[in-house]
Parts: structure tokens; sequence; C-alpha cells
């Protein structure tokens, strides 16, 4: 009978990911940003990895606080795979290609991948969140990763979004 229980994923591997998804995203946008020369691709760069940073930090510290009340965020296996699998070949692209996109004065190839990236990232996102009590950390920043992709999106367009 346990055998038909969908196995789970525990709060420490779930947020693993979205610590791993951070600081891809963070190397992402600093790569991104040493290779572009218009200013205004520059400063949203260094302003999204700022941000990714302190998602980061979010969630390290979120960790630390549910392993502390014994709340659980836990997810199938089949949705952590799914989300592992979006991490390596859709949300954030490997060293090569970030190299390759960005180097190559593509900027609009590089601004659509961060696009990619960030509803991927708000995606997974919204699932931890809705495992978790309302108004939680999470949904913050769910909301961020929607900003970031509005600001990509009209970047990618040519047109300035205030953040």
């Amino acid at each position: 009978m346990a055998d038909d229980m969908p196995s789970r994923t525990t709060e420490d591997q779930v947020l693993d990911i979205a610590i791993q998804i951070e600081q891809l995203a963070r190397d992402f946008y600093e790569a991104l940003a040493g290779a572009v020369h218009d200013p205004q691709i520059l400063q949203l760069c260094h302003r999204l990895a700022a941000d990714e940073d302190r998602h980061r930090e979010t969630f390290r510290q979120l960790g630390e606080k549910l392993i502390a009340q014994g709340t659980p965020i836990l997810l199938t296996t089949e949705q952590t795979l799914a989300a592992r699998r979006r991490l390596q070949d859709q949300i954030v692209p490997t060293s090569d290609v970030i190299r390759q996109v960005a180097c190559g004065g593509n900027v609009v190839e590089a601004l659509t991948l961060a696009v990619r990236m960030e509803a991927e990232t708000a995606r997974f996102y919204s699932h931890i969140a809705a495992k978790l009590p309302p108004d939680n950390e999470i949904e913050a920043i769910v909301a961020e990763e929607r900003a970031h992709l509005r600001l990509l999106s009209g970047m990618r367009c040519g047109v300035a979004i205030e953040y």
C-alpha cells in the first residue's frame, strides 16, 4: 500500500533547487552585464543579479525557519524531477550558451533566454508557495520574478519599464 503513495521530496531538496536556480540566474545576469554595452541593459542586469542574490538568501533563511517550525514543503518526486529537468534544459542555459549569446552581441536572444528563465522560475516557485500558508515569502519572490519578466520583455521589445 505504501508503494501506491507518490514519493515526496523534502523541503531541503526543494529549497536546494530554488537556491541553485537563484545562483545560476545571478551568474547569468552578471555574465550578460559583462558582455553588453547598452547602459540600460547593463543597469538592469546588475539590478536583477542583486535581486537573485536576495532571493537566494530568502530561500536559505526560509529553509532554516521551516526546519525550526517543522513545516514541510512536500512536492512529488515527479514535480521535483520535472523542475530539475527544466532547470537543466530550459530555465538556465549553460555557461557556454551564456557566453556565446552574450559575446555574440545578440542581446535580443540573451533577453529571450532571460524571459524564459524568469517565466519557468515563477512557475516552479508558485508550486512551492502553494504548499505554504498564504502571504508567504515565496509569493513575494514569485511577484518579483514576474516583475523581472515584465522588465525583460519590455527591454527585449525596446521599451524601458519602470521597476
